[in-house]
């Protein structure tokens, strides 16, 4: 048979030209041009133009993929679920019609806490009874379980993977929720206890796609439970999410008590979250990396009835604390306003990258100094080049982030030659 007519030996002489093609891409180039190759490769002559031809979509497609991965990854980030910002003792406000007198900052009344410790416990013993309450601690045998249980149950890959529905049938079937899970060849999973097992192929697992970050009194270090939206955990932590509207506390706190029936150490009428996206990037042409965060959104979620005051201090906290574990993870600073020359600098390029014009040092100053010949933004044009080169550079990164991937391959990382 002429190579020509066998699949194989024309994917074995493209891959002599182009290096090893995936099985995938392969079969998705093939499916194009074989309709193609059964009609005009009559002949070696005419075998060897289609190859060129095949040869080219192939370096084609290598060139998409390599484009695709210098793309920064963009993932959503939660950085904490609700997390419970502490009454402050005493309030310092700072100028305004609500400022304080020589008497001092205005103290906090202790009432309010007061307040909210009752609401929470009438509330709970409410929603104790619930129908969605008792449905969900059905899927573990109805009771809330003591702290080292619930510990285990949260860690449990059956309870992490196996939809709700199924993870109660193994509770009916006598299985406990600190039962010990191990993995089997088969692959399977098999959970033991004292007077009975069970095994689940691994087939019937479900992907875990949600994590959360718990801080629990019972535990010593920070948990993160890695599960599926219709797992036992994860109907448990949907139920939670919809609880914390209903009492002053958390959506950690709600879950804790779901499982453990414990109340928080203290009621929290404030709540303080962080969502954004972040992106870890990596340049192969020159090995840099780095990480952002951007578009980043405090959420405050406040209990009817707590003072204006302790609201501003409650933000000032939750912005603290987002700064301070940037700090701690290496993240960029959280975005500050900038000052008007830097955004009109930040604005001034983002157009020029919009109008698709040719980037060129000379040609930007000129147009920059063109629309501001008449205020102190200018630059002189025997050292300015330079000069506007860096401003323009810290003002892109300042405003855009420090790895905006059109600033990194654009000659703006470079800078204007020395003449």
């Amino acid at each position: 048979m002429p190579w020509w007519q066998d699949q194989s030996a024309i994917r074995r002489r493209v891959e002599d030209c182009v290096g090893r093609v995936p099985e995938g891409v392969w079969h998705r180039l093939w499916r194009d041009h074989a309709p193609e190759w059964r009609r005009e490769a009559v002949n070696s002559k005419t075998a060897e133009v289609l190859l060129s031809d095949l040869i080219a979509a192939v370096r084609d497609w290598r060139s998409l993929v390599e484009e695709w991965l210098r793309e920064p990854e963009t993932l959503p980030l939660v950085l904490w679920s609700e997390r419970g910002l502490t009454w402050p003792q005493r309030i310092r406000q700072d100028g305004g019609a609500n400022s304080t007198t020589e008497r001092g900052a205005e103290a906090i009344d202790p009432d309010w806490k007061a307040w909210a410790t009752t609401v929470l416990r009438r509330r709970t013993r409410q929603l104790a009874t619930t129908r969605e309450v008792q449905e969900v601690r059905s899927l573990w045998g109805g009771d809330p379980l003591e702290p080292g249980t619930a510990t285990r149950f949260l860690h449990s890959p059956l309870a992490q993977r196996l939809s709700a529905r199924n993870y109660r049938y193994l509770t009916l079937a006598g299985m406990p929720p600190n039962a010990t899970v191990e993995f089997m060849p088969g692959p399977a999973f098999h959970a033991h206890w004292d007077d009975g097992e069970a095994t689940v192929p691994a087939q019937r697992l479900l992907s875990p796609t949600e994590q959360v970050l718990l801080r629990w009194p019972e535990h010593s270090e920070l948990q993160f439970v890695t599960f599926a939206p219709e797992s036992a955990i994860g109907k448990a932590w949907r139920a939670a999410q919809q609880l914390r509207a209903l009492a002053p506390w958390t959506e950690q706190d709600a879950f804790r008590w779901l499982l453990t029936g414990q109340l928080p150490e203290q009621p929290a009428p404030i709540a303080s979250s962080f969502s954004g996206r972040f992106q870890w990037i990596e340049f192969p042409d020159t090995g840099s990396a780095g990480s952002s965060v951007e578009g980043g959104v405090i959420t405050l979620r406040v209990w009817a009835g707590v003072p204006e005051a302790v609201v501003a201090v409650a933000y000032r906290d939750a912005l603290a604390g987002c700064s301070q574990l940037f700090s701690h993870h290496g993240f960029w600073r959280l975005p500050r306003r900038p000052a008007s020359r830097t955004l009109a600098l930040a604005a001034f390029w983002d157009e020029w990258q919009a109008s698709g014009a040719p980037w060129s040092w000379r040609s930007a100053l000129r147009s920059w100094n063109a629309a501001h010949s008449d205020d102190r933004w200018s630059y002189p044009s025997l050292t300015g080049e330079r000069n506007f080169a860096r401003d323009l550079r810290r003002a892109v990164q300042a405003v855009f982030g420090p790895w905006e991937p059109t600033l990194h391959r654009s000659k703006l990382s470079q800078g204007p030659k020395k003449q």
